[in-house]
């Protein structure tokens, strides 16, 4: 978190995409869903971006994501980088 901002929207969305699922207590939906990880990367991206636009369209109502792109940083780990285009 940041000192200040942080009920700016696209602030939010980014907290958003960077939250696993079930990592909330009170609010185990929210975040993305850590299983699709432990796909092949061919399935995982398509996966990983419905579920972030559903979560996007879920928890910050306030920004449309116009293009949520997935990014293979490192295959040997799992590890993606999600970002979206807000409007």
């Amino acid at each position: 978190m940041i000192s200040k901002g942080n009920g700016d929207p696209a602030r939010c969305a980014k907290n958003l995409l960077q939250i696993a699922r079930g990592e909330v207590p009170f609010d185990r939906v929210r975040g993305l869903d850590a299983t699709i990880y432990d796909r092949p990367a061919v399935d995982a991206a398509p996966a990983l971006r419905n579920d972030a636009q559903w979560m996007l369209g879920i928890y910050e109502p306030r920004v449309l994501a116009s293009d949520i792109e997935i990014n293979a940083e490192d295959l040997k780990t799992g590890r993606f980088l999600v970002t979206a285009d807000l409007e």
